[in-house]
């Protein structure tokens, strides 16, 4: 009887994260999706990497749970430039820190394959090609 609570009081919290998790999905860039590279800055003032006005650092991974801190960004790097074609591979979340809602969306991590390597960025930092 205790393991039937204990189920259903997980299958509960599975499918509002399941719905929360949608929601935010469903606004996000695609897998196989075609996007250029868009330096620019975070409108809160948090760091993307290291950033000009012609290019920015993309690392192999975005720590999520501690970022905005200050080590959050781990492993190799990739000097992207304004311009630069991208894959999106797969959306991998948002940082633990950073609130819900499509107002948010461009703190929205995907991995992307740039350079024929796949990196880590933020939405904020990608364009559409059907949009340019």
């Amino acid at each position: 009887m205790v393991f039937l609570r204990n189920m259903s009081r997980i299958l509960k919290l599975f499918k509002h994260l399941k719905n929360k998790i949608f929601s935010i999905k469903s606004t996000l860039y695609e897998t196989g999706e075609i996007v250029s590279i868009v330096p620019c800055p975070s409108p809160e003032g948090f760091s993307y990497g290291s950033i000009s006005s012609e290019s920015i650092l993309i690392f192999k991974k975005i720590d999520l749970q501690s970022y905005p801190s200050f080590h959050d960004f781990l492993g190799p790097h990739t000097e992207a430039k304004q311009g630069d074609i991208a894959t999106v591979i797969r959306f991998v979340g948002r940082p633990t820190k950073i609130r819900e809602g499509k107002k948010w969306s461009h703190y929205d991590v995907y991995e992307i394959m740039i350079h024929g390597s796949l990196y880590q960025t933020f939405a904020q930092t990608l364009v559409c090609r059907e949009n340019i």
